[in-house]
């Protein structure tokens, strides 16, 4: 399904908190044949409807003696097995079915209930809905537990696992349409002029796949040739609407052909949308797509949803995510292939565009909105249909292409959805087909892009070049928010000379460090790590050229550019990164650095050229993520001790630009906004500091490296530290390479020395750091 941005943050920030459904193993012993769904939906006004549904079981254990359904709160009027009445027991939301005989493997028999009342919709999204003349459901609920929602209309296995067919009879007022999943076998005029529609759908699906919608419909009839058949397709839309459907579907073609050629045959019974009054988006129902009136504009503004939709009949509808914890398999997929029809419909430009900004997007939101760092696998209930799972699954699928290669990543998925079509799949099922079909390595990914919160980030620690145009260079791996190094990353590293030819070379990062060699037919003067962002990390860039004045407001660096006077053609890499600027790296006592982002300012351009930087800061935290969440874990208060510091390379210190100007937002020192503009912009790293002026303001001894001790190092368990003498006590703080704070104490000056435990801490190398002590020392925990 696709959901509206808006109305998705509104439910993610009620946070409500819903644990886990149990695993449901009621097909273990029952397989459901089929569904046969008579109800009579009419006079819309009075929001009731009234049927029955028989449901045909085959046995697949002995000894079967009952049977529980899932069922909302509609009154049952009967339970019947062969015409005859069945005791049962219920609560609001299941019944429990005695049978009359016990039931052995390889027996079917049917269970007819008779039933009325008024369905149910999810307090937040999905659900049965009545609105003017329209009846409709939306196959799931995102607050409801299971999150299926096929028991708000009939009793029925309600999970992702079990398949059935369907056969529905459904009775409207004259002048209505009832437009089902599957194919129109029938329309039935009765004596009192009511209008019986009988819809089948032969292909076996779960019930939150099935649907039904009711109002004065008039049918918009055309067709799809596809790779094994002509498709029929159904658009359903008041006559009002017609016009506008027809012009706003009219790529529809083409997203199936996208499909089709990506991921294999189209292999339901028809292709259809029915237009429905519903402002939180679309549900993917198979064959009979549920999509808001909104998005008929008679444009293609909305076409991404369409395409959206349409593509759950290869992920979701085809193959089913078994839980909800699984879920980007249908919704993160169907969220990157919007990116893939964009490609296929107006090329690889709108694709690379639409991929940048969902990027951008989950960088800095998809955390907030989901109230902390998810992995996409596992996600928390009340998250199901969240950012992680919807964008940052799109996000990690780029990624996953480009480790593959696009023939071992297309072929590879067509093998997947193959073997399970019209089945149930989980994540180590993607994983163990995906591992068969390429040379990637497909383990490391899924470990670390699937499996693993955060992101990693890629940064030049060093380059060098000796007289024989040798090229060594040092590349580092910086986290934000995992502690786990990413491994076996596929990358390239782009050189420049200075006439901008280039070469590009393939590299695999392997940890924190990754050292590489090259021989080049020139000096590189610019070097860029994924200059085509065929990886997702936490970085987001803008790489440009111009040969004209003025003012570049860059989206995706999150700052602008003034180029003040320019005599020639320049090119710039402007990358924005998501992580900590280095606080060891910081030498101007008192001054806390971001530990959030930082800016890297590259590129090639004339000795003449005067540029200017426009940094812009933002410490709000607002509820409706359009802004903010860029600088809120520096600027706690005032901006007074905001500064901007500046570094020539990532090996060496911070310091303080003394040519720069703060500007204020009209909201003065407090509101956390503003600007800062650097006059005379060089290349290198950028970042954000703070004082604290209560430690800036005390009276500090200064104390050299040479007068403090590490050991052991490396160290297992307990770390001693030793100074040569204080005059006061010195507060210390252990930190991880990207800055991150582990364990802070103080040191007596007393006792001069102390012994730390960190026994807790994961391998890898850290840093003691004391602004006290002016010192940040190396060590490495085993």
């Amino acid at each position: 399904m696709k959901i509206l941005r808006k109305v998705l943050l509104l439910i993610l920030t009620l946070n409500v908190h819903i644990l886990y459904a149990q695993i449901d193993t009621r097909s273990d012993s029952l397989d459901i044949l089929n569904y046969k769904i008579t109800l009579s939906i009419r006079n819309i006004a009075s929001k009731y409807i009234a049927g029955n549904t028989q449901i045909t079981f085959k046995c697949k254990q002995n000894n079967i003696q009952s049977v529980r359904l899932d069922f909302l709160r509609l009154n049952i009027t009967s339970v019947k097995l062969s015409g005859n009445n069945l005791t049962y027991t219920r609560n609001d939301s299941m019944v429990f079915v005695n049978l009359s005989a016990v039931k052995n493997i390889g027996d079917t028999f049917t269970l007819s209930i008779d039933y009325n009342g008024q369905p149910q919709s999810d307090p937040k999204w999905g659900g049965f809905y009545f609105s003017g003349n329209y009846a409709f459901n939306m196959g799931v609920g995102f607050v409801v537990t299971p999150h299926n929602f096929g028991r708000a209309w009939f009793p029925c296995f309600d999970n992702f696992t079990e398949r059935s067919t369907y056969d529905l009879y459904i009775t409207t007022d004259s002048g209505y349409k009832a437009v089902c999943g599957g194919l129109l076998i029938s329309s039935q005029v009765n004596t009192d002029n009511s209008v019986t529609w009988n819809w089948r759908i032969s292909t076996p699906i779960p019930t939150y796949l099935v649907s039904v919608s009711v109002s004065n419909y008039e049918f918009v009839y055309s067709s799809y040739n596809g790779i094994l058949k002509n498709i029929p397709i159904i658009l359903a839309a008041h006559a009002s609407d017609t016009v506008n459907v027809k012009s706003s579907f009219i790529n529809l073609n083409k997203a199936a052909a996208t499909y089709e050629n990506y991921f294999g045959p189209y292999l339901f019974e028809r292709i259809g949308y029915n237009i429905v009054p519903f402002s939180g988006g679309a549900m993917e129902h198979a064959t009979n797509i549920s999509y808001p009136i909104f998005a008929v504009q008679g444009t293609t503004y909305y076409e991404t949803m369409m395409a959206h939709e349409l593509s759950h009949h290869w992920f979701g509808d085809l193959a089913t995510c078994r839980t909800e914890a699984d879920m980007w398999l249908n919704e993160g997929w169907a969220s990157y292939c919007e990116k893939l029809f964009l490609e296929n419909t107006y090329g690889k430009q709108s694709y690379a565009d639409e991929v940048k900004s969902n990027h951008l997007n989950v960088i800095r939101y998809a955390h907030v909105i989901d109230g902390d760092f998810r992995a996409v696998y596992g996600i928390p209930h009340q998250y199901t249909y969240g950012e992680h799972v919807y964008h940052k699954g799109a996000d990690v699928i780029h990624t996953l292409r480009s480790y593959m290669g696009d023939s071992a990543f297309f072929s590879t998925t067509k093998a997947y959805l193959n073997q399970y079509q019209f089945k149930d799949v989980n994540t180590a099922d993607m994983l163990n087909v995906f591992k068969q079909y390429t040379s990637a390595d497909i383990n490391s990914y899924f470990t670390n892009w699937i499996y693993t919160k955060g992101f990693p980030d890629f940064k030049i620690r060093t380059i060098s070049t000796d007289g024989s145009l040798n090229t060594s260079v040092v590349i580092e791996q910086n986290l934000r928010a995992t502690n786990t190094f990413y491994t076996n990353v596929p990358l390239t590293i782009t050189f420049y000379d200075k006439n901008w030819n280039s070469v590009t070379k393939n590299f695999v990062s392997i940890g924190y460090l990754t050292s590489l060699n090259y021989s080049l037919p020139f000096t590189p003067v610019l070097t860029i790590i994924d200059k085509d962002e065929k990886i997702s990390y936490a970085r987001t860039k803008n790489t440009f050229t111009t040969k004209t004045n003025g003012s570049v407001s860059l989206t995706d660096a999150l700052m602008t550019l003034q180029i003040n006077a320019i005599t020639d053609s320049a090119m710039f890499n402007i990358e924005h990164h998501w992580t900590a600027a280095n606080q060891i790296y910081s030498s101007t006592p008192g001054l806390y650095l971001s530990n959030y982002r930082y800016w890297n300012i590259d590129g090639i351009w004339p000795a003449s050229l005067s540029l200017s930087g426009i940094f812009q800061y933002d410490g709000t935290s607002p509820s409706s993520f359009n802004g903010g969440y860029l600088d809120h874990t520096l600027i706690h208060l005032t901006e007074d001790s905001l500064r901007i510091v500046w570094r020539p390379n990532a090996s060496s210190n911070w310091q303080i630009i003394p040519d720069s100007s703060l500007i204020l937002n009209k909201g003065g020192l407090l509101d956390k906004k503003g600007s800062i503009t650097v006059k005379n912009l060089q290349k290198g790293e950028y970042a954000f500091g703070m004082f604290d002026h209560t430690l800036a303001a005390t009276e500090k001894i200064i104390h050299t490296e040479k007068q403090i001790k590490l050991y052991p190092n490396p160290v297992k368990g307990t770390l001693h530290i030793s100074v040569d003498f204080m005059h006061h006590d010195a507060a210390i703080t252990i930190l991880d390479i990207t800055g991150r704070k582990h364990l802070s104490t103080t040191i007596s000056s007393l006792l001069n020395d102390i012994d730390i435990d960190i026994s807790t801490l994961p391998q890898g190398i850290y840093f003691l750091n004391s602004n006290d002590l002016n010192v940040n020392k190396k060590f490495i925990v085993q």
